[in-house]
């Protein structure tokens, strides 16, 4: 079996184990993997793409299976960034707070995917406020790569 796959396997295998270490390819290549199985979903999703700003987001078997996977892969992600912050010698609280910023963000997008366009600008309080609430969210994510990258 090629590294690729132990590593893959890794991640599911340790899904609950903090405790241990992980190396940057047991990171990774399932990030990757995963993006890659995002993106491939998301491009998917015709029946998404051209809304108005009046129309609502559309329930669709793809978007379902997207959110189970995002649901079901939350905890191992959490885990195998604890792991590899072991591996690098630093706190786990880090890993507790950008993940603390990552669910915020799964929360904001599930509650505003029930809502129009129109809906969602006056709950947010225009593109200003959206705006920052993505930086938050950016931030996060850029911040655990980075970490992650370290060797």
């Amino acid at each position: 079996m090629t590294n690729v796959c132990k590593d893959y396997l890794n991640y599911w295998r340790y899904a609950l184990n903090t405790t241990e270490e992980a190396s940057r390819s047991e990171y990774w290549f399932p990030t990757l993997a995963h993006v890659a199985f995002f993106s491939l979903l998301m491009a998917a999703d015709k029946e998404n793409y051209d809304t108005e700003p009046g129309d609502q987001f559309i329930p669709t078997p793809i978007n379902k299976l997207y959110t189970a996977f995002a649901v079901l892969s939350f905890i191992p992600t959490y885990s195998v960034f604890s792991r590899r912050l072991n591996h690098l010698g630093m706190s786990k609280s880090i890993a507790k707070l950008i993940y603390s910023a990552n669910v915020l963000g799964y929360i904001y997008v599930y509650f505003m995917n029930k809502k129009t366009h129109k809906e969602i600008e006056e709950i947010v309080g225009g593109r200003k406020n959206f705006a920052i609430l993505a930086s938050i969210v950016t931030v996060a994510y850029t911040s655990e790569l980075v970490l992650a990258l370290k060797k």
